[in-house]
């Protein structure tokens, strides 16, 4: 036979975590209730002794015990919204608690300039960004890109051209002209042995 009035102590070891107590007085047979502690980064798992869990409920103690709160990391992840097609995006996707400091860096795409990443939608740019340890929440990014411009310096031969320089911008259509000689026609513009056609897409 026990007593209901035999009282025994839970002392509660919180493993890194945050609560308002860290003992309960409990007398057998009677309700006692483990309390929820909290840890940034981490989902409570539960009290345990060695590997057996213990919830609140009517206590059957009999002596003294040590309990120790688990905790399991919660991963958070990067969202990237790349901007354009085919970039390449080596920087890290996901992240915990416990992750050092780290930085996701700029990108690079021929033709374009990275103006910088946004970051959960504000307007903000930044051609890096930060991750500090301990951050407790998914980020999402956005690279930002302007297409570049270019001046085409036109060399007519002995021909006659209504301009002798253009602006062209990757991406968008151009159209070089034709330089007017007579008895001859275009067969093209070159930089070197590269042809480049009167019109098309710069890019």
């Amino acid at each position: 036979f026990i007593s209901s009035a035999k009282k025994t102590t839970i002392t509660l070891n919180l493993n890194g975590g945050n609560c308002d107590t860290n003992e309960i007085v409990t007398h057998y047979n009677e309700n006692y209730e483990l309390p929820i502690p909290s840890r940034p980064g981490y989902s409570f798992s539960g009290w345990y002794y060695e590997d057996n869990k213990y919830e609140s409920g009517i206590s059957k103690f009999t002596d003294d015990i040590l309990l120790t709160a688990k905790w399991n990391k919660y991963d958070y992840y990067i969202s990237y919204d790349l901007g354009l097609d085919n970039v390449t995006n080596d920087n890290p996707q996901n992240f915990d608690y416990e992750t050092e400091t780290f930085i996701i860096n700029e990108l690079s795409k021929e033709g374009y300039t990275f103006l910088g990443w946004s970051i959960d939608g504000n307007s903000d740019l930044y051609k890096t960004v930060t991750i500090e340890k301990n951050t407790t929440k998914n980020i999402e990014l956005k690279a930002n890109w302007k297409a570049n411009e270019y001046i085409v310096t036109l060399i007519p031969g002995n021909g006659i051209i209504e301009y002798n320089t253009i602006s062209v911008i990757f991406g968008d259509s151009y159209d070089l002209g034709v330089p007017s000689i007579e008895y001859y026609t275009l067969n093209g513009w070159y930089n070197g042995d590269d042809k480049f056609y009167t019109t098309g897409v710069w890019g």
